[in-house]
């Protein structure tokens, strides 16, 4: 059985996100340019954990199976414009590994964020984005 959890990206996860910036079908469902150079890619990366926007929540999603017990991250799941006084904000997945992909890890994080969004963030909409 397949345990989904989020936790904050660090650094360390860099090698992760650069592979999944190769898969061209992750990065044109993602917004992200096909064929970015991996150093544009890591000052991006280097930016987003040292100064985050203040209305993005990101998490990184892990899952832990037999093959792998320390975990391995597959993905992120955001919160984006994150507005506090409207209490909204948009959910948004993205499962960076292919071998996780329709397996219901990205429905797992999902709950979680709305779970976090709803409770610890005290959002009254959340509207997700496909």
């Amino acid at each position: 059985m397949t345990e989904v959890y989020l936790r904050p990206l660090v650094l360390s996860d860099l090698p992760r996100v650069l592979e999944w910036s190769r898969d061209e079908a992750f990065c044109l469902a993602n917004g992200w340019p096909v064929g970015l150079p991996a150093e544009q890619l890591q000052d991006w990366f280097v930016r987003l954990l040292n100064n985050p926007p203040v209305d993005l929540v990101r998490k990184g999603i892990v899952v832990n199976t037999p093959e792998y017990p320390e975990g391995l991250l597959v993905g992120f799941v955001d919160l984006r414009d994150v507005n506090l006084l409207e209490k909204r904000a948009r959910l948004r997945i993205a499962i960076g590994d292919e071998t996780h992909r329709g397996q219901g890890v990205g429905y797992a994080a999902g709950l979680q964020m709305l779970e976090h969004g709803f409770g610890e963030l005290g959002l009254e909409r959340i509207t997700a984005e496909v």
